[in-house]
């Protein structure tokens, strides 16, 4: 039984079915591109996983609470096994950004989720919102090509409902916390984070603390196009898009400005699933 005809006009249904292939495909080109900048960071500071760097095996394994303790276990978690679980996550990115079949994208998001949760669990690190984005869209993205690849709708159907509502979850928080920011209700924020040496830029300094109308003004688009997110979901695309466009931009100059690159691409990899949860929600409040 395909559980998405299940309270879903098969109208919508079949244009679900036609639009998901397009909307997986989106999804894993931005998805392997985040994946390979995330796991480059990685490379990069690899000396974090040295006997003598802050994430050394040797005083991370006696952690109270850990789960693995026998000595097989923790083999697992050696600076070796980083090397290899960090190339086989390229492998796999680059594998899911070339493939266009379903069972193979299966396979190379199964990779992407382990080596996920593995890096999460040997780091000890709650990581960013880059990565947690990326977990999460790589679990969703997986249903999606399980669905695809053995006709079950409903299976795909779910990972769409898990990305796009994540995503909704994720801005409306954000723009919560940032309402409830003095802040950022009087404009503050952007001035104080681009004068820091950090996250800071210099142009982006002089250009917030030269205007505080500039600075309010931006403050609040963030604010309202964050907390309301997920009721454009439901909005008339032009207002959908426009919000989505906003999103979007805030992500590529946090990355230009602030040097967060993985986050432009983990939450760009969940649009295509919003987008077609958009899609379906105003054909069906139009044919309402």
């Amino acid at each position: 039984m395909d559980f998405l005809h299940l309270g879903i006009p098969s109208a919508l249904s079949s244009l679900y079915a036609q639009e998901v292939v397009a909307s997986l495909r989106a999804t894993r080109l931005l998805l392997g591109t985040w994946c390979v900048m995330s796991t480059m960071e990685w490379i990069r500071n690899f000396d974090l996983f040295r006997e003598d760097g802050l994430l050394s095996w040797r005083i991370l394994s006696l952690r109270p609470g850990l789960l693995f303790r026998s000595d097989k276990a923790k083999s697992l978690f050696w600076e070796r096994s980083i090397a290899i679980v960090l190339s086989l996550r390229i492998a796999a990115a680059v594998g899911l950004m070339a493939t266009s079949d379903p069972l193979l994208e299966c396979a190379a998001l199964l990779v992407l989720v382990t080596t996920s949760w593995f890096l999460t669990v040997r780091s000890w690190l709650g990581g960013d919102g880059a990565d947690q984005m990326g977990q999460v869209v790589s679990v969703g993205a997986l249903l999606i090509a399980a669905g695809v690849a053995f006709n079950q709708l409903g299976l795909s159907f779910s990972g769409t409902l898990l990305i796009g509502g994540q995503l909704a979850i994720s801005y409306f928080f954000a723009g919560f916390a940032k309402l409830l920011s003095a802040e950022w209700r009087r404009g503050q924020a952007p001035v104080g984070v681009m004068g820091t040496h950090s996250y800071g830029h210099t142009f982006g300094a002089r250009v917030t603390s030269g205007s505080a109308i500039f600075s309010a003004c931006f403050c609040w688009l963030v604010i309202l196009s964050e907390t309301l997110f997920p009721l454009t979901i439901l909005a008339p695309q032009d207002v959908f898009y426009f919000t989505l466009a906003a999103s979007l931009m805030f992500h590529v100059g946090t990355a230009y400005f602030m040097g967060l690159n993985t986050f432009l691409w983990s939450f760009a990899a969940a649009y295509p699933s919003v987008i077609l949860l958009n899609d379906l929600a105003t054909r069906a409040l139009g044919a309402s």
